[in-house]
């Protein structure tokens, strides 16, 4: 009876999921602020926000891609969610670093991205429970 390649390698699926909690995260954040660019520029909204709303875009896609990537995890889920929120995080930074955003807001993208994807792997955690009969 041969081993199969996630009883020899199990690490190697949490890194995948990782990978495209924070891709997916990334691209859920992108999304959302063309949402709110499109408001702002509408005239919806006012520019005074926009700090806010850039922090709330990352949470929400943090939360939502950690939320995704704990569903399909086994093991400790939160710890994924913190990973993926970690893992934007620092991409964020270096892109940062790339295109100079103003290093004061550094705590503030490391809260809603880490917070964000904590909480999306603990609700990623919590099990249905069924009605026993």
């Amino acid at each position: 009876m041969g081993k199969r390649e996630e009883d020899v390698l199990p690490g190697r699926q949490t890194v995948s999921k990782v990978l495209f909690g924070i891709l997916g995260g990334l691209l859920l954040t992108l999304l959302l602020l063309a949402f709110w660019a499109a408001l702002v520029s509408g005239g919806a909204l006012s520019t005074q926000n926009v700090n806010a709303i850039v922090m709330v875009s990352l949470a929400i896609g943090a939360f939502l891609a950690s939320l995704f990537a704990a569903r399909k995890h086994k093991g400790k889920r939160w710890m994924l969610g913190a990973a993926v929120g970690l893992g934007m995080f620092f991409l964020l930074f270096v892109f940062g670093l790339l295109f100079s955003f103003p290093p004061s807001s550094v705590p503030q993208i490391m809260a809603a991205s880490v917070i964000g994807g904590l909480l999306g792997g603990l609700m990623g955690a919590r099990r249905k429970h069924t009605k026993r009969k």
